[in-house]
């Protein structure tokens, strides 16, 4: 059975935000699953916190990576990145397909940085351009409404730093055999805490579940072609 490697974060304070909700979750996060843990073949490996600027979030992914290649090198594992973002305007949960090459933050981000319609990484051409997850999002979307939480795809993360990390976690993991997922949840107003940690709970567990069953039928297909889980209605 495949093993899946989860590591998930959040972001921490930012203008306008003080109590960032996807930090209260993501150090909450190992102490639920304690109480509802997930499958014994589904690790959450890390659990981080970034800062709120594009310099120190990416030096903690980076880092994060860098963990990955050499705790998992020898390892079949499946590594999953789950980043969690807050919609201030959300009322639901929004699973974002894709991220764009474009920097333009509304207001300058903790270390003042304030980058006005410039492209994230320059080897992909204009601002028009995006990278998309490989994971199946409609097929984790329905499955997660099916469990009455109250969901939806989207393709707008908006352009600032959950924008910025997505785009660069989807970079990153095109060349580390990594997967990569933004989700954006509503502040605590709309959707309270105890049904958000559930929700993320719930989300991890139908990725792993999602990711195994397609690592299954690479196995039974032996040397034949892979089975891909990438969501060809993206």
């Amino acid at each position: 059975m495949a093993q899946v490697v989860f590591h998930v974060s959040g972001f921490g304070e930012f203008f306008g935000v003080k109590n960032n909700p996807t930090e209260i979750l993501v150090k909450q996060l190992k102490h639920f699953l304690d109480t509802c843990p997930l499958k014994p073949s589904t690790t959450v490996e890390s659990t981080t916190v970034f800062e709120t600027s594009a310099v120190s979030a990416l030096s903690s992914l980076a880092e994060l990576l860098q963990e990955h290649k050499v705790s998992e090198r020898a390892s079949k594992a499946k590594i999953v990145f789950v980043h969690l973002g807050v919609h201030g305007g959300a009322s639901n949960f929004r699973i974002e397909t894709a991220a764009w090459n474009e920097a333009n933050f509304g207001s300058p981000d903790q270390r003042g940085w304030s980058p006005n319609c410039q492209p994230i990484i320059k080897k992909y051409g204009d601002t028009s351009q995006c990278l998309k997850t490989k994971l199946p999002v409609d097929f984790i979307c329905s499955a997660l409404k099916s469990k009455g939480y109250d969901v939806e795809t989207s393709t707008d993360p908006g352009r600032f730093l959950c924008n910025y990390i997505y785009f660069q976690s989807l970079h990153l993991s095109s060349f580390n055999a990594t997967e990569s997922l933004f989700v954006h949840v509503p502040p605590f107003e709309r959707i309270p805490s105890d049904v958000q940690i559930s929700f993320l709970r719930d989300l991890l567990g139908v990725i792993a579940e999602r990711v195994e069953n397609c690592s299954k039928q690479q196995d039974n297909n032996n040397n034949s072609t892979p089975v891909d889980i990438v969501n060809t209605t993206n």
